[in-house]
């Protein structure tokens, strides 16, 4: 009995395995894995200094680029290059459904219910896309965070802190993540284990940016500093309410040009509505009493990172997946009404993004207009690019935007609202 319901773990595993290495050689975004190719070549065979170009990341994923390249040198093809920078990233995604299995089993002892939650995120079209199709590799943050809050529940802070520096040093927005965890421990009273924890979790990032400090600090800073921050330009088409903007860009181009350059309005209302939802949230978790740690914790990282969606100015379709597993976490633990919010939002970035960037412009051989195994696209490449007009286009990704925004702060609302002493009973 046992034995069968362990190879249904498995078979997930397998089958979503098995469909991201199918992919993975055969597909990539249209500029994403160009940029990891240039990147990486440049750095390993050049011996350039990434952020004296353009690099906008932290340094873990020029060096996981450049070490995937060498790898590629040694067998060079077009399908092995997209295969090999894409592994890594895969990699992220196996960990990522193996570590819910595992949380979820542990939480409740329900196999099932860790069965659901690592099918869940192995068998989801949208996080499929965004690793093995895009190439993007934001499953290896998610890794990171999901593997700090796990420690953390497990009372290895020292073990969370690192994982949690991890997350930073590949993309900083699990810095957001820090101050939930630090404010358990000062409620607690455990100000040396705070501090402890603060020093842990950014030590990663020290030590990967220190050789790039040495060398060439004013570039480092330069490009890490403001290029993320999107302080001085509009990123492409926002997946936010953010996008109505970009309606403007068909239906009234003047008013649109009036938003490009007057930004610091559009920042002003981003960064203001972060911070008030923000507060709203580290206040709530400060004053509940009876929500078990592993509830506490992943209600503030979740409505932390939907807080993120619902105010950035700057939402790409790949940001999403942040918030993938601890959704997956919250509904099959906690609140399984939440369920339907989890499928508006992935469905909703799913389509965005195949909008926003036509699903054809993913396969290679559409990018290259070769269509040496993929004429059946042609026409479908066709209609879209002349017949299809750009407002219908613009309003699609709008209404999506919006719909994207609303779902996220309901869900905001109803996480705070379940969290609230009265609510419920505190469990172990």
């Amino acid at each position: 009995m046992f034995k069968g319901l362990t190879s249904k773990k498995w078979c997930i595993v397998l089958v979503g395995l098995s469909i991201r290495l199918c992919v993975a050689p055969f597909t990539g975004h249209p500029c994403d894995m160009e940029l990891w190719e240039s990147f990486g070549q440049r750095f390993i065979v050049g011996g350039v200094n990434p952020y004296a170009i353009s690099f906008a990341y932290p340094p873990p994923w020029i060096l996981i680029t450049g070490l995937m390249y060498s790898i590629y040198l040694l067998f060079p093809s077009a399908p092995l290059l997209s295969f090999i920078l894409k592994l890594p990233i895969i990699i992220g995604d196996l960990l990522v459904g193996i570590t819910l299995f595992n949380i979820v089993f542990h939480m409740t002892g329900d196999r099932r219910k860790a069965e659901q939650a690592i099918g869940l995120y192995m068998l989801n079209p949208y996080v499929i896309w965004i690793s093995s199709i895009w190439g993007m590799f934001d499953s290896l943050p998610a890794l990171c965070t999901l593997l700090a809050f796990m420690y953390f529940v497990d009372r290895k802070r020292g073990v969370s802190a690192i994982f949690l520096g991890l997350g930073i040093a590949f993309k900083y927005y699990p810095i957001l993540l820090l101050p939930i965890v630090l404010l358990y421990e000062w409620k607690h009273k455990r100000v040396n284990e705070a501090f402890r924890y603060f020093l842990y979790a950014l030590m990663p990032l020290f030590v990967a940016s220190a050789p790039f400090l040495v060398t060439d600090w004013k570039n480092f800073v330069g490009q890490v500093a403001t290029v993320p921050l999107m302080i001085y330009r509009w990123p492409s088409t926002p997946a936010s309410f953010f996008a109505f903007i970009y309606v403007f860009r068909d239906a009234w181009p003047a008013l649109f040009d009036y938003f490009m350059v007057n930004s610091w309005l559009m920042n002003i209302l981003s960064f203001g509505l972060f911070l008030a939802i923000y507060i709203k949230i580290t206040s709530t978790l400060h004053r509940q009493n009876s929500a078990s740690l592993p509830r506490m914790l992943n209600t503030g990282f979740l409505t932390v990172l939907l807080a993120i969606l619902f105010s950035s100015k700057m939402v790409c379709e790949q940001y999403f997946q942040w918030v993938v597993p601890f959704i997956i976490l919250d509904y099959i633990i906690f609140n399984g009404e939440n369920k339907r919010l989890f499928n508006i939002l992935w469905l909703a970035f799913f389509i965005f993004f195949i909008i926003n960037v036509p699903f054809y412009n993913f396969v290679l051989d559409v990018q290259k207009r070769e269509y040496s195994y993929t004429l059946f696209l042609k026409s479908v490449v066709d209609w879209y690019e002349y017949s299809v007009p750009g407002i219908c286009k613009s309003t699609t990704l709008f209404a999506l935007g919006i719909t994207i925004s609303i779902t996220c702060a309901w869900y905001i609302y109803r996480l705070l609202k379940s969290i609230k002493p009265s609510t419920y009973t505190k469990t172990t």
